[in-house]
């Protein structure tokens, strides 16, 4: 897959959208392998939809670092599993009881609660036999592949994805009494349950192209960063989009009296507060030159999408 840097961004996303999702059907089982139910449960919610933002964020700073993308689209797909499993979960009537995900039911409220944890389960665990195996479908070494490896466990883990998700919600309590939480409890929240995964992403693409440490921790602040303007913009959609351009249920949130950069906020503040975070990440990016281009045009596309 051939990028110039200059490219218009919505061709780009559409050309990796396309090419994650026949890696993704690739690497996951048929419908038609036993047992068929868990296999369908996967895919309906891997092929849903979605934006595919974190995958895209892989291939994306593997080619900034004139990485091999063919070798990067396993990993990005990994990635992509990885969120998928999240949103599973986080729907589930114990965590956020939705009913609706990317437009569509969730998982449990087509296979029911016992399938769709599994099913969650499943697309995790596939994810790292897939990391695991890039050194034999790929020429990604050995080394490399455990530096990934080690990278997306630990932004999906206790210390990341896991335990923002927990103080998540135990701050849903809180929120509801006590105004006056500080906006770094909720940045320390975001930055684990949201930034981390799509730190990972980021930083995993460039492993994949060999970028120096530098390089790598540059990424690295610069996926976190970006995680935290996709949690500030998603926060600000869940008040003012529909379900249609939400894809899921909006308001809920706020009815759960969840700790969020709306509530901390009001919606005036918050836009303010996300057009100056977005200049600071676009900052970031500046030590890359013209050839993060299309990353700025990411971030800024992030800071003002509309779903």
């Amino acid at each position: 897959m051939y990028i110039d840097h200059n490219q218009n961004l919505s061709e780009v996303l559409k050309d990796y959208k396309k090419a994650v999702e026949a890696s993704l059907d690739q690497l996951l089982p048929p419908e038609n392998v036993m047992p068929n139910k868990l296999h369908e449960a996967m895919r309906y919610s891997v092929f849903a939809g979605g934006k595919r933002i974190r995958p895209i964020i892989t291939l994306l700073c593997c080619k900034l670092f004139s990485g091999n993308l063919e070798d990067a689209l396993p990993v990005a797909s990994a990635f992509e599993l990885i969120h998928t499993y999240s949103l599973v979960h986080d729907d589930l009537p114990a965590m956020d009881n939705d009913d609706y995900r990317r437009g569509k039911l969730t998982n449990h409220k087509v296979y029911g609660e016992a399938v769709a944890i599994l099913a969650g389960d499943a697309l995790l665990t596939k994810a790292f036999e897939i990391l695991s195996r890039v050194p034999k479908t790929t020429s990604i070494k050995a080394d490399v592949a455990n530096l990934i490896i080690e990278t997306a466990a630990g932004a999906a883990g206790n210390l990341s994805m896991i335990g923002g998700q927990v103080m998540d919600i135990m701050t849903e309590e809180i929120a509801g009494r006590e105004k006056n939480i500080s906006e770094l409890i909720l940045f320390e929240i975001h930055k684990r349950k949201t930034a981390a995964l799509i730190a990972a992403a980021a930083k995993a693409g460039a492993f994949v192209a060999k970028a120096s440490i530098k390089d790598v921790n540059l990424i690295e602040d610069f996926g976190v960063a970006l995680g935290l303007l996709f949690q500030m913009s998603d926060d600000l959609l869940d008040h003012t989009a529909t379900r249609e351009e939400l894809g899921k249920t909006p308001g809920k949130d706020g009815a759960k009296n969840k700790l969020t950069f709306l509530s901390l906020f009001g919606p005036e503040t918050a836009r303010r507060k996300i057009d100056e975070f977005q200049q600071k990440t676009l900052l970031l990016l500046e030590p890359f030159g013209d050839r993060a281009n299309l990353l700025k045009k990411l971030t800024s596309y992030i800071a003002t999408r509309s779903n």
